[in-house]
């Protein structure tokens, strides 16, 4: 619900980062440094005001052709939030995150979620709004058969056309090899407890 403020303090004179604020204007911080596209909304803004506005500022945040795109995927703008002033409803969050993930997508751009905010009176609400960021994110789960029902099994589908920063894609065979390094005694002492239970394979 509120501005991206330390975000947008840290990268302003950095014109490789782009950085897009939709919040909550009467709310903190009182004064909001100034980001490379910042929109502030009205007080118990509800869903359809929201959406259109999000809609309406995605084409500008690619149009800067990022590399990849970390989404602050706050709780807080919840109609029944304690801190945050907004009135977005639950199916109104979840919308939210398809759009942001699909103009992800559509661009072919990898993302990075963070959870955030979320100070509702139910504790349940809360949960219900994060799930659904990860549900539209398709992060496995047993929902959508990505984790087995015994949650032994993970599987983990790669995004098309993800490549190193030398032009070689990246592959199935990457994330086997970093596993086999992980677990190397001579190359990762540190890590080796961590990955001596967990097998990875390319299916």
């Amino acid at each position: 619900a509120h501005h991206g403020n330390g975000t947008a303090m840290i990268f302003d004179q950095d014109p490789s980062v782009f950085t897009f604020s939709i919040h909550q204007q009467h709310n903190y911080p009182a004064f909001k440094p100034r980001g490379s596209l910042d929109i502030g909304v009205e007080n118990r803004l509800q869903n359809v005001q929201y959406l259109t506005k999000l809609r309406q500022a995605l084409p500008a945040v690619f149009a800067f052709k990022p590399d990849i795109v970390f989404y602050l995927a706050g709780a807080d703008p919840y109609e029944d939030d304690q801190l945050g002033g907004l009135a977005l409803t639950i199916e109104g969050l979840r919308e939210r995150d398809r759009l942001v993930f699909s103009a992800c997508r559509a661009a072919g751009v990898p993302v990075v979620m963070t959870l955030a905010g979320g100070y509702a009176r139910r504790l349940e609400d809360t949960v219900a709004i994060h799930r659904a960021t990860f549900e539209a994110a398709e992060v496995p789960s047993v929902q959508n058969g990505g984790v087995a029902k015994d949650g032994k099994s993970v599987t983990w589908k790669l995004k098309k056309n993800v490549a190193w920063h030398d032009g070689k894609p990246f592959t199935a065979d990457d994330v086997v090899f970093n596993w086999e390094y992980a677990r190397d005694p001579a190359t990762a002492t540190v890590t080796i407890a961590t990955h001596r239970d967990i097998t990875v394979e390319k299916i």
